[in-house]
């Protein structure tokens, strides 16, 4: 029984050490990033990370008598009181900078900035370059804002990065950050962006490492269960074996809760109940004595002035910031009272307290709060914890049990059990190193102990191209692939997966049934004629194709069919192409523009619009062509059989210079021919059609979400809704034919909101919604949305627009392939 029980296990053993193998191969490169880029985010300190030793210590404030804050700025949300080129100044709503002695607002140019950038740098270097960029870099955010940026020639680089109104200094970056930032986009497996860490691709890893780790703890466990070695070195094997169980374990639980991570993503986290924020008051400057406050606190070097719910606070910064104080320098601290009134305001639903504590020393949970704050626990399901700031009475965060449960995986990631917040301790730096030598080790093991078979060589086959040429390929690769790397360029706007229906060719004598999505997208009348997607079709034997060279990315005609004005400035231009012209609604194509001086059509512009069009038409507005161009548009009508496309053009202009594209467009009128060339773009909406879709767009963004709009409702979404926004309500594109849609559709309803709503009377009064569309979708129904995971939103209009609702959908969970855009800026 024992001899069968053994050879039994041995079996085991043996099919457990495959599949450990396999499972390396398949794995073990991550793993060797994870270990390596976990390594360096350990061992070099965090605040290393950020630049801060770059820094010099902030100095006292200049010993001089302060004016007060100039009239002209009443009002105040903060005044910060600080020392810059060794002069006291003033930066108001970080807005503003002025001198704190002669109340002289000053000018931040680039000699400011060099003097501000030599005044900080705490290094050797000299500035190597400095330079005021119109747009963030990546690395800061990338956000639409001015900033200056100065480079040091010094060790690794360094780059500070200064406000243009107040030279703050806003951000500080170096090889050491940058070295961070590309292995973190590694550590977590988003190559695109490098910030979604719940990624399918990161997720199927994790389970696949977690098998691979198992394994080998299986095949630890089975040697130490074996009879000890003998010897002398016996001892020392012992030894490697349960070092390797332990740091076998310890990688387990990183790629645990590596796992737990993808799988707890923020929506799945927020707090069920929702804090609403208390607004803050302004207050006057001109009654804050700050040299009063500069005499009591002599070692300060900065002043900061905040408003808050109740009443302003002074932070001072002293070496370190001292706890916040009154005007009258009180430490003071909001009552028991105050605390349970502001939860009463800031939570909706009637919940039963169960405790309120005030917590003077940081908690693993309150870790991300300064100390002290409020807590208060609420008697239900979640255990529900409100934070409140025992200064200030700022709500700080709602927690529950499922951010504690994301917490825990936290902790045991960085090792850190009591505080949960620091990773470049002893602990995780010994577990990191022995990680990656253990994982390195692992690599050579698989490397060297698989035998891998000479693969036979390829077949290649014969694909025949119109009869007459021929192309050699590799077998088992998809038709469209080969015919493109042949140059023999076939469309596809959907990237390969079959839902655009362009690379649509006929394949002599191919007996291979169609797939399920060529039944899906496919004609009845392509289907009989013999048509197949190329790329769904596999090359497995030599193959005769007919290309369809009408679909192809050749220039086509287009005749002019129709013209007509929607707003004042925006036209919508039908025109008629062949039958055989297929596009995904989203997609757009090119324009060519000819040689020429081209000039309003003016029959277009009815009664209606003439005072809009008045002014400009006295300027005799032309677009100078010098040389043929192309223009990219949008295709504004869900594909048809007939051939006919729409677009919605919107009007460019400065003084009476038009745009080369709009200008050209608008002067078309019925019966004219022009050279288009496409489809182009992978702007197009997902396969399933289970999902729910939301458009968001503005101006002449339209035009794709309106075919978009089409399609999904005719392919019976569950829900869809386009969210557009526009200045005025003569700004609106064709309001009817929506209303009509969402007469016609259940399945549809659409939103519009104006952000300069300007009415004549008072019976002419706009009764729609006011503001930025994005408000009213985050506020009136994303935050009510049971599951924002089975939405797919698509974004068409101003790049800021786009950045900062995909900003917001991303803080609110949701992933960063349930967002597309397109931009028409």
């Amino acid at each position: 029984m024992t001899v069968e029980r053994t050879v039994s296990q041995a079996s085991w053993h043996q099919r457990i050490r495959q599949w450990h193998k396999w499972l390396g191969v398949v794995v073990g490169v991550q793993m060797i990033i994870w270990m390596v880029s976990g390594l360096y985010m350990v061992c070099i300190d965090i605040e290393k990370i950020h630049g801060d030793h770059f820094v010099t210590t902030p100095t006292p404030l200049i010993d001089s008598t302060i004016a007060a804050v100039p009239s002209k700025y009443q009002r105040a949300k903060r005044i910060l009181l600080a020392n810059q080129l060794n002069k006291n100044v003033y930066i108001i709503n970080n807005r503003w900078l002025i001198d704190a002695q002669s109340g002289a607002p000053i000018n931040v140019d680039k000699s400011y900035v060099t003097k501000r950038a030599q005044e900080l740098f705490s290094g050797t270097g000299s500035i190597k370059s400095i330079e005021k960029l119109n747009r963030y870099p990546d690395e800061i955010g990338g956000q639409n804002r001015q900033v200056w940026r100065v480079d040091f020639d010094a060790s690794f680089n360094p780059s500070f990065y200064f406000s243009p109104q107040t030279a703050q200094l806003l951000r500080k970056r170096s090889d050491l950050w940058r070295m961070f930032d590309f292995l973190w986009t590694l550590h977590i497996m988003d190559y695109q962006d490098g910030e979604d860490s719940h990624n399918t691709l990161l997720l199927i890893a994790a389970i696949v490492a977690i098998l691979l780790i198992t394994s080998g703890i299986w095949l630890i466990f089975y040697a130490l269960w074996l009879p000890a070695p003998v010897g002398k070195l016996g001892w020392v094997v012992n030894i490697h074996r349960w070092l390797v169980l332990i740091i076998g374990i310890q990688m387990l639980l990183w790629a645990a809760s590596g796992l737990a991570f993808n799988i707890l993503s923020s929506d799945k986290t927020n707090a069920n109940i929702t804090a609403s924020r208390m607004s803050t008051t302004e207050f006057s400057p001109q009654l804050v004595d700050f040299n009063h406050i500069k005499q009591a606190y002599p070692t300060a070097s900065r002043i900061n002035l905040v408003a808050t719910t109740n009443q302003p606070l002074i932070y001072i910064t002293a070496q370190k910031q001292l706890a916040p104080l009154t005007l009258n320098l009180e430490n003071k601290l909001l009552s028991k009272a105050q605390v349970i009134e502001l939860s009463k305001l800031a939570i909706n639903d009637d919940l039963p307290i169960l405790s309120v504590k005030l917590l003077q020393q940081k908690t693993p949970e309150s870790r991300q709060f300064k100390s002290p704050v409020w807590q208060i626990n609420y008697d239900n399901d979640q255990h529900s914890a409100l934070y409140i700031d025992a200064h200030s009475g700022k709500i700080l965060k709602v927690i529950e049990d499922k951010w504690r449960l994301r917490d825990f995986f936290w902790m045991l990631h960085i090792m850190d059990y009591q505080d949960h917040s620091d990773f470049n301790h002893p602990l995780i730096i010994t577990a990191s190193i022995l990680a990656v030598v253990g994982s390195l080790a692992g690599g050579l093991l698989v490397f060297f102990t698989i035998g891998f078979k000479r693969r036979k060589k390829e077949q290649r086959l014969i694909i025949t191209v119109d009869g007459s040429q021929t192309i050699e390929t590799l077998a088992h690769q998809t038709l469209l692939n080969a015919l493109n790397r042949d140059e023999q360029l076939v469309p596809s706007g959907c990237g390969g997966k079959g839902t655009c229906g362009q690379c649509v060719l006929a394949i002599n004598d191919h007996d291979q049934p169609l797939n399920q999505q060529e039944h899906m997208t496919l004609r009845d009348n392509e289907i009989n004629a013999g048509l197949r997607l190329s790329c769904q079709t596999k090359v497995v034997t030599d193959l005769s194709v007919e290309l369809n060279r009408t679909n192809t990315f050749s220039p086509l005609n287009a005749q002019v069919i129709k013209t007509r004005l929607v707003t004042p400035f925006i036209k919508e231009i039908t025109l008629k192409t062949s039958a055989n012209f297929r596009y995904a609604a989203g997609q757009s194509i090119n324009i060519t523009i000819p040689i020429g001086q081209y000039r309003i059509n003016t029959s277009d512009i009815s009664d209606k619009y003439q005072t809009q069009w008045a002014n400009l038409l006295s300027q005799s507005p032309v677009a100078n062509v010098e040389q043929a161009q192309q223009r990219s548009y949008s295709l504004a009508n869900e594909s048809i059989s007939d051939g006919t496309i729409t677009l919605l053009v919107k009007l460019v202009h400065h003084g009476n210079n038009l745009g080369i594209g709009s200008g050209y467009l608008f002067s078309l009128s019925a019966g004219q021919s022009i050279e288009i060339q496409g489809p182009l773009g992978d702007f197009s909406l997902n396969k399933q059609h289970d999902r729910e879709v939301i458009l968001i767009g503005a101006g002449s963004g339209m035009a794709p979400l309106k075919a978009m709009a089409e399609q999904a409702v005719n392919q019976h979404r569950p829900r869809v809704s386009l969210w557009y926004g526009a200045r005025t309500e003569a700004d609106i594109v064709m309001p009817d034919y929506f209303d009509n849609l969402s007469k016609r559709h259940k399945n549809f309803q659409w939103r519009v909101s104006l952000s300069q709503a300007k009415p004549q009377t008072q019976t002419e009064q706009w009764q729609g919604l006011t503001g930025y569309i994005q408000s009213h979708l985050f506020d009136n129904y994303l935050r009510k949305h049971p599951d924002l995971s089975a939405i797919d939103f698509y974004l068409c209009g101003p790049h800021k627009m786009m950045d900062e609702i995909r900003q917001h959908l991303i803080s609110q969970g949701v992933r960063h392939q349930q967002i597309k855009r397109d931009s028409f800026d």
